[in-house]
């Protein structure tokens, strides 16, 4: 048998060359990326060397407008981008643009022009307090600091005071004068820059009072910082009870927009208010084109009390503070100020509290109202929310009768005095029930080393903030859950009262006719609750099955701690009347007092249990919140009563 060894043909080196020439093909596409992103990229790499980033070179040509643009669009376009000398390059006609892309109109910003002067902005930093300003002139202080940065790219400012010249805020606009000169020296602005035209100078001011209309009280812009000073020192007191905040806005926008598109200056726009104002329905129709023009919104105003739909408050003017309470001889008029909500919505149910507090003693989330503090964030602006004004605030539970109790000590004297508390003042079933006195919250006055009072209790309350939304986005937001919609719907009901933690009833049993009509009265108090109970209770309980779907913190806890409110406030009541019904059944007892223990009814206790769970989970998941504080308030309470043999 023979074998055959198979040879294996010799290769040749140009049969390499093809595979070297791959190789280094491989090697080299990662080593050109490298390089581009050091010399074209990374301005850092570049600076080393003495040279700039291909992208922040200024000789750049701008993009032509589309050939079938509109004149309008073409015009916007023109005048938002800056002027190229005409023998830089050679004239060219504009290629069409197709029809997919944006016009200029369409375009959601239009990044501010950068206009290099011929000289640099001689501009100091103004100084800025430290943290989060707890003033009108440390607000100024941190404007200033954001005037100072446009300046110092270098941009031509403008910025347009919008002044509130109601009578709440006259002490606002007073310490507006002393920030905006201590502003302007900072900024070495006081006064116009010689030999230089008005539109050439770095900064412009306009000042402008706004109540029911808006009055321009610098007819034009000024680079004089004490016309601006006079201007705000001459806003006088106007009593006509209407703020439009918003109306203020547009007709600034659409007066000065000029010297954003043609002028390009930086234009920028300050509210100064203690309110968000009558108009807030209108803030759709102007957000659009501030966000287009890229014109930023800051607003000094103050903090959105928790839970507070704004409609209740009332300030009293006195020798120019806010005082609680108003005193008729020197009291200058009484005015009605509108604080919030902090959210589209009130989120809040109007239930009281079973120890009587207030639903403003929860302190507040270091937010101001939804409206203003929407514009200013979508403008690209910022809210500063100030807790320097004391004020008087109904709560949104005073409205709700309470059930309030005078026994004698001990309960020594007449024991059906107790009851005849429940039923009415006096002890007669015909009179109504004594309703909630006026629940006073007064700002605490500032510690010895500090400027202002803080009511917040943790210093970050970020992921509880609403999401700012339009109308139309909001609705949209809470169609697709029941619990949301359960929660807005709870929050509209009348406000609801609830029994009081304290109630002790001791039962004379000597004589049967004067018990029976003890119990008697002790039920028409918890009868009159219960209707309104219930129907609080059966509107959230619409949404319990949805409530697990919420992802949001801030509605998570607002479900939990309406659901988990509403469940304790009716377990109370309702083991109220079931102890009392025992005793009318011949059932044993010398008197009834509160207790957490099961009262054995099926119902009731898995009703109290249900509460003390949901209070709970606020308490542990949301700490520090006013959802927490007002969950604690209410699991201290006891959710039913005992019978005492």
């Amino acid at each position: 048998m023979s074998t055959y060894a198979t040879r294996r043909p010799v290769r040749k080196r140009r049969d390499y060359v093809g595979l070297s020439l791959f190789g280094l093909i491989l090697l080299a596409v990662p080593a050109a990326g490298y390089v581009a992103y050091l010399f074209v990229v990374d301005p850092a790499q570049l600076e080393a060397i003495g040279l700039k980033p291909l992208h922040a070179q200024a000789n750049v040509a701008p993009a032509a407008p589309a050939a079938d643009a509109t004149p309008a669009a073409q015009a916007t376009t023109v005048a938002t981008t800056p002027a190229v000398p005409a023998a830089s390059t050679p004239a060219k006609a504009a290629p069409a643009m197709p029809a997919s892309t944006p016009t200029p109109t369409q375009i959601a910003r239009v990044e501010p022009p950068v206009t290099p002067p011929t000289k640099a902005v001689d501009v100091a930093p103004p100084k800025k307090g430290p943290g989060k300003p707890t003033s009108v002139a440390q607000a100024v202080e941190h404007i200033g600091a954001s005037i100072h940065e446009a300046l110092s790219i270098p941009r031509k400012v403008m910025v347009v005071w919008l002044v509130d010249e109601s009578n709440s805020n006259a002490d606002y606009r007073r310490d507006l004068r002393d920030g905006l000169e201590k502003m302007y020296v900072g900024l070495k602005q006081t006064k116009p820059i010689k030999d230089k035209e008005l539109d050439e100078q770095p900064l412009l001011s306009v000042v402008a009072a706004y109540g029911k209309d808006i009055r321009f009280a610098t007819p034009e812009p000024t680079a004089d910082a004490n016309e601006v000073t006079t201007a705000v020192r001459e806003i006088v007191d106007a009593d006509n009870g209407e703020e439009n905040t918003i109306k203020a806005v547009s007709e600034s926008l659409g007066k000065f927009l000029t010297y954003r598109t043609t002028k390009n200056r930086h234009l920028m726009f300050v509210i100064v208010s203690d309110e968000v104002g009558d108009d807030q329905a209108k803030v759709d129709e102007v957000i659009p084109k501030l966000k287009q023009y890229s014109v930023p919104v800051y607003t000094i105003g103050v903090v959105a009390p928790f839970g507070s739909d704004g409609q209740t408050t009332q300030l009293t003017k006195q020798g120019g503070e806010m005082l609680g309470q108003p005193d008729v001889a020197f009291a200058k008029g009484d005015f009605k100020v509108i604080y919030g909500p902090e959210s589209h919505d009130v989120e809040w149910v109007k239930l009281s509290f079973p120890d009587g507090g207030s639903d403003f003693d929860l302190g507040d989330l270091d937010m101001g109202p939804y409206t203003l503090s929407r514009l200013c964030s979508e403008s690209g602006g910022e809210y500063f929310a100030l807790r320097t004004r004391k004020y008087e605030m109904k709560s949104m539970a005073d409205a709700a009768p309470r059930v309030t109790v005078d026994r004698p000590a001990n309960n020594e004297g007449n024991k059906d005095s107790y009851f005849a508390a429940l039923a009415g003042a006096g002890g007669s079933a015909d009179r109504p029930l004594p309703k909630f006195e006026d629940a006073v919250v007064m700002a605490p006055e500032p510690k010895a080393g500090t400027k202002s009072p803080t009511l917040s209790m943790t210093p970050n309350f970020k992921k509880y903030a609403p999401l700012y939304l339009s109308e139309a986005d909001y609705q949209k937001s809470i169609t697709g859950n029941k619990a949301k919609q359960a929660l807005l719907t709870a929050a509209k009901l009348r406000p609801v009262p609830c029994l009081p933690s304290d109630v002790i009833l001791a039962i004379d049993g000597a004589d049967e006719g004067r018990k029976a009509q003890a119990i008697l009265r002790a039920q028409r108090p918890a009868a009159l609750v219960q209707p309104q109970l219930d129907e609080l209770y059966a509107e959230l309980k619409k949404g319990e099955a949805d409530s697990a779907k919420l992802t949001e913190p801030r509605w998570q806890a607002a479900f939990d701690l309406a659901f988990g409110r509403i469940s304790a406030a009716k377990a109370r009541a309702d083991a109220y009347m079931f102890q009392l019904a025992a005793i009318r059944n011949g059932k044993a007892a010398t008197s009834l007092q509160p207790s957490d223990d099961p009262i054995k009814n099926s119902v009731v206790d898995k009703m109290a249990q249900t509460a003390r769970d949901r209070l709970k989970k606020v308490v542990a998941e949301h700490p520090g919140t006013p959802w927490a504080k007002a969950a604690e308030r209410e699991l201290r309470a006891p959710m039913a009563f005992k019978l005492v043999e």
